[in-house]
């Protein structure tokens, strides 16, 4: 599974905005509260928010499936990270996606 650059961008601003995260620069790093390893975490995290997506994508879709347009606006995601994890969700089995018009659900 891999995240999308512009993903990580946008969740690092917010972030940093809502005072999660500190940006440092020179060279340009981000910092949390709680230090963990490097790789491990970085394999976790990718992990636990593929995994978020999915059950928030069964909570939002139910009974009706979603255009993608839908989906990652109301999950506020980018469009590419969402079109990512779906595909992943698809070679998993555990998204449908239907055509005409195109939908998703889990």
């Amino acid at each position: 599974m891999q995240m999308k650059t512009g993903q990580i961008h946008a969740w690092l601003n917010r972030g940093t905005r809502d005072g999660f995260v500190t940006k440092l620069n020179r060279p340009v790093s981000y910092q949390t509260t709680r230090q963990q390893p490097q790789e491990e975490h970085a394999i976790a995290v990718e992990e636990c928010l593929y995994r978020y997506f999915l059950n928030a994508l069964k909570a939002i879709t139910g009974q009706d499936p979603l255009p993608l347009d839908s989906i990652v606006e109301r999950l506020q995601i980018s469009k590419a990270q969402g079109t990512a994890w779906l595909k992943a969700g698809i070679q998993e089995g555990v998204v449908t996606r239907l055509t005409r018009p195109e939908r998703y659900s889990c």
